[in-house]
């Protein structure tokens, strides 16, 4: 392109290019599952009244005596109330500490001070004195964010709080990357690295390990004593029973499938345990279980020894409807 000066050593170069940019690693083809934000159900809190009204009301017709219904109702109800946990990393720094964002604008506008004219010395050493102000702030509030982490991990650590002791080590560590790890075939000489054949590859493993020949010996059964018979185990779940399985059951456990997890029953007013031993009851009459009362979902965790790549490296846990 010819410049406007004609007489210009200088020619302009007008072109277009491509630059070749990493793409953004895709960890999961599936939505994530919401989870409900069960840390509202407080005894203080106006959303633990507003949950149980709600439920309440919904819950007072006959079209939420089955299953699917009964899980669809509940799960929405909830979703509205006490919305969906927010999954965000905090690390140390605070935003909401006014000093150090003052001292951070401070230091912005005085160097873009000195970069506007850079010859000037005294512009410079403000910038400077700036700089090192902001930097001592932030210096101490992580070292302070740092001791109290640290203070609440012993502590988490000496009472066997293992669920705090954990959330404070993904405070520290940050998120953690939930992408699919290739694995290796049984024979460990081909590395599979497609998602199809990854989760293919975990189904036969997990279809080998709880799918073992049994060994047990029939015969000792007969040297088991008689009993007599208990006709109490014959008779439909009560009110009283399903009442004291929900006092029993432990806070803060991961949810099924269905994404209900036990917060939101032992929160919940009597309404919702009048539904359960309808249910329960019909289910008993009936003799036919729910399928996702059955269904497990297998979560694999690394053993933090040997190949991460290797499936006999990793444990298995199931997590179960909280409902069935």
């Amino acid at each position: 392109m010819h410049p406007t000066m004609a007489w210009s050593d200088n020619r302009m170069v007008h072109t277009t290019i491509l630059l070749a940019a990493k793409p953004v690693k895709c960890k999961h083809w599936a939505a994530p599952r919401r989870k409900l934000d069960v840390t509202k159900l407080k005894p203080d809190d106006i959303r633990l009244v507003a949950l149980q009204q709600e439920l309440a009301s919904v819950l007072s017709s006959d079209d939420t005596d089955q299953w699917p219904e009964f899980k669809a109702t509940v799960f929405n109800t909830a979703a509205k109330v006490i919305r969906y946990r927010k999954t965000r990393h905090k690390d140390w720094f605070d935003e909401q500490d006014s000093k150090v964002c003052s001292l951070l604008d401070d230091m912005h506008e005085k160097q873009l001070i000195w970069v506007n004219d850079g010859s000037n010395s005294a512009k410079k050493s403000a910038y400077v004195h700036a700089h090192g102000a902001a930097q001592r702030r932030l210096r101490q509030m992580k070292e302070t964010w740092w001791s109290a982490t640290a203070e609440l991990l012993q502590f988490a650590a000496d009472c066997h709080n293992m669920k705090a002791f954990y959330d404070g080590l993904k405070a520290v560590y940050g998120p953690r990357d939930t992408g699919s790890i290739p694995v290796r075939t049984k024979d460990g000489k081909t590395l599979i690295t497609d998602r199809a054949g990854i989760v293919s590859c975990w189904a036969e493993h997990f279809h080998s390990v709880l799918n073992q020949t049994t060994t047990f010996d029939l015969s000792v059964l007969s040297e088991l004593p008689t009993w007599d018979t208990n006709y109490e185990l014959m008779l439909p779940p009560d009110r009283n029973e399903v009442q004291r399985a929900i006092n029993q059951m432990c806070s803060g456990k991961a949810s099924g499938s269905d994404g209900l997890p036990p917060e939101l029953f032992k929160s919940g007013s009597s309404d919702i345990i009048h539904k359960l031993v309808a249910l329960y009851q019909s289910i008993w009459s009936s003799g036919s279980v729910p399928q996702e009362f059955k269904d497990a979902l297998i979560v694999h965790i690394f053993k933090q020894k040997g190949d991460r790549s290797v499936c006999n490296d990793h444990r298995a846990i199931s997590l179960l409807s909280i409902q069935g």
